[in-house]
């Protein structure tokens, strides 16, 4: 999986000459992964200006891409009429609240 240029959400990745990285397992637990030098020093200063490790940084960039994949296709089948959308004060009756 390569960090997408067009776009990021938490670091502008600029475009690199090297698109692809190494993955390589070492154990159940954990993987080598060998990035461009620009990726690692913005990944690098999104932990220090955070104060996360790199490998949360990159995790929480990951969850955040899942968080857009499924707005986007909820977005879609709601534009679609596949769904609805219900009105708060609806799911507040509902609920008892």
């Amino acid at each position: 999986m390569a960090i997408p240029a067009a776009y990021n959400p938490i670091l502008e990745v600029p475009k690199m000459s090297q698109a692809a990285f190494n993955l390589s397992h070492q154990s159940q637990s954990r993987a080598v992964v060998e990035l461009p030098i620009e990726v690692v020093a913005m990944l690098k200063a999104e932990a220090r200006a955070h104060r996360k490790s790199i490998a949360q940084v990159m995790m929480d960039w990951l969850e955040e891409q899942a968080d857009i994949r499924e707005a986007t296709k909820r977005l879609k089948d709601l534009k679609s009429g596949k769904t609805k959308a219900i009105p708060a004060e609806e799911v507040y009756a509902r609920l008892g609240i």
